[in-house]
């Protein structure tokens, strides 16, 4: 047999059992900036919250090998934080960077820095 099949033409990739790929980027940034602006904590000391998804760059796909799932992902987010001390009625701002969220990284790979604007004096509504 020269492995034609006249239903399914060449029959090299049959209702995709052999591999198949779904763009998950768009729906993925959409997961981030929700769950990120929906951070708030407030405590004894204070309180702060996420105030603005400023970098979400990466991308994610979900594949199918064979009927095996799987998930590609790379990703570098930004954000602004902003709060205030229990002591003191000043705004309080800054930047989190988050690098190399990614599928082949563990949590303690995943890179995280955090700063404070020396300048804390942007609009902050903390609730």
């Amino acid at each position: 047999s020269s492995g034609i099949n006249a239903e399914y033409g060449d029959a090299k990739n049959v209702n995709n059992w052999h591999w198949s790929e779904v763009d998950a980027s768009g729906p993925s940034k959409k997961f981030f900036k929700e769950k990120f602006l929906a951070l708030t904590e407030t405590g004894s000391e204070g309180s702060v919250r996420i105030s603005e998804v400023t970098k979400c760059e990466g991308e994610a796909s979900v594949n199918n090998r064979k009927g095996k799932v799987i998930y590609f992902f790379e990703w570098n987010i930004e954000l602004k934080w902003c709060g205030k001390t229990a002591t003191s009625n000043d705004n309080i701002t800054g930047k989190i960077i988050i690098e190399n969220i990614s599928e082949e990284n563990t949590e303690d790979e995943i890179d995280i820095t955090t700063r404070q604007n020396k300048d804390g004096n942007e609009l902050c509504n903390t609730g």
